[in-house]
């Protein structure tokens, strides 16, 4: 027997689903996106730093914004499984533009990063799912830093992959260093020329050596001179000697030193053979440490100031769960 069905609408009675997103979804989707595209960016500049197209600030530039980036993630991402996921993806973007280097080695390095990006995510995660209110710089602290370490991995072991000829370290890059240390050398010993030929440095050498003898002010502006040119001469053959370098007087200081750096680390090459590139890489990891230490510092302050920003913006805000901590959302 059929049901009278009257003037029911059927169609008015269908319950069209909603997709209810929480709230925040959208912005907190952007975040993860532009964390992703930091990274690619940075291991874009890195190849180009590589190809000597860019400049060192460039990469470092980009891992600042990076780690900022990162540190507002780090606040506002409430799952687990969201952080492990980005913290792949991160490591894919840095990686696709290295495709072409050995797979094994490759794995390695991904490795590598992504356990570093992880872990840093994963304590940022712990502290702020035990603690009853947000402690900005203990949460971001060892998450940038762990970040700064995966950073350091990758460009450290895809600069050994595609540039193990040059022991590490090019001579334009070793050139930019030298520079800075010259000149560093030149505001506590105007005399020392560091920063010019290698007959002007052993000149400057040898006039500060003769300037300490009395009886070479006593001297006659010509027995001057002819002391000085002989003083300059022993003083290239002394350098010559220590160094080991057949060095042309017209040769800048900075090459002379690169060709003894080189000398040095070829050296040490051949008498430790593989142990030496597992200590020079211990060691350009630890320098490089020491630098990144520094570099949360200066990123710590800058997201320190963003992140009380976007309180004031009402970007985000701090909220009380049932459990009387403090969390982080978006408004």
């Amino acid at each position: 027997m059929a049901l009278p069905l009257g003037n029911q609408n059927l169609v008015e009675n269908l319950v069209t689903p909603r997709i209810i997103r929480p709230k925040g979804y959208f912005k907190a989707l952007a975040l993860d996106v532009a964390a992703v595209l930091a990274a690619f960016f940075m291991s874009y500049a890195f190849k180009l730093y590589l190809a000597e197209q860019a400049s060192l600030t460039l990469v470092i530039s980009i891992l600042g914004l990076w780690a900022l980036i990162s540190i507002l993630r780090t606040l506002t991402t409430r799952t687990l499984g969201r952080r492990a996921l980005v913290a792949l993806l991160q490591t894919a973007a840095l990686l696709v533009i290295f495709l072409g280097i050995p797979l094994q080695f490759l794995l390695l390095i991904a490795a590598g990063v992504f356990i570093f990006l992880f872990w840093g995510e994963a304590s940022a995660f712990t502290e702020l799912t035990q603690s009853l209110e947000v402690r900005f710089f203990r949460t971001t602290r060892a998450h940038v830093n762990r970040l700064v370490t995966a950073a350091i991995i990758f460009t450290l072991f895809i600069y050994i992959a595609t540039n193990s000829q040059n022991l590490f370290v090019s001579e334009k890059s070793f050139t930019k260093v030298y520079g800075l240390t010259a000149e560093a050398v030149k505001n506590s010993y105007p005399d020392l020329r560091l920063d010019s030929t290698f007959r002007t440095f052993a000149e400057s050498v040898a006039r500060r050596e003769l300037a300490k003898r009395p009886e070479y002010a006593e001297l006659n502006t010509p027995m001057k001179e002819a002391a000085l040119a002989k003083a300059t001469d022993e003083s290239m053959a002394q350098i010559r000697e220590t160094l080991k370098l057949s060095a042309g007087g017209d040769e800048q200081m900075s090459s002379v030193f690169y060709n003894f750096f080189r000398s040095t680390m070829e050296g040490w090459q051949k008498t430790f053979g593989k142990a030496f590139v597992a200590i020079w890489v211990i060691i350009l990891f630890l320098i490089l440490k020491g630098f990144g230490t520094l570099f949360y510092l200066g990123v710590g302050l800058i997201g320190y100031l963003l992140y009380q920003g976007l309180i004031v913006l009402n970007v985000i805000h701090i909220i009380g769960e049932s459990r009387s901590r403090e969390v982080i959302e978006f408004t």
